[in-house]
């Protein structure tokens, strides 16, 4: 049987690199107060800054989108158009960071990741 954990187990224990088993590490974020139960992030791991809530609101201005994703602030924003109320990129920005994903520092990548993820992938 396959157990299914919380995304942020599964980010944590990449981050990590983690050999131990994951059932460990879910344990120690409950204990830390990091995640409840459920996988959810506490209030406090948000507060704190621990972990990031990437909700993404309708009708963002393009400076509280940029907020939510920072790494966008190497873009102009005449690079972006709002459609439907969400901020989009160009199909030829979205290939170009697909070729250099992999190599950008994990805080950047997660951002993209949220960010695609948000919108079917890249």
């Amino acid at each position: 049987m396959k157990i299914i954990y919380p995304p942020l187990v599964e980010d944590s224990y990449s981050y990590f690199q983690e050999k131990k088993p994951k059932s460990l590490l879910y344990q120690k974020l409950v204990a830390q107060n990091i995640i409840d139960e459920t996988g959810a992030p506490t209030k406090e791991a948000l507060k704190k800054g621990w972990v990031k809530d990437f909700y993404e609101a309708v009708d963002l201005s393009f400076e509280k989108f940029l907020d939510l994703y920072p790494i966008f602030r190497l873009w102009s924003e005449i690079e972006f158009k709002k459609i439907e109320g969400f901020w989009e990129m160009a199909i030829r920005d979205k290939q170009k960071i697909q070729q250099v994903i992999c190599k950008l520092p994990y805080d950047q990548k997660q951002q993209l990741m949220m960010y695609f993820d948000e919108r079917g992938g890249i």
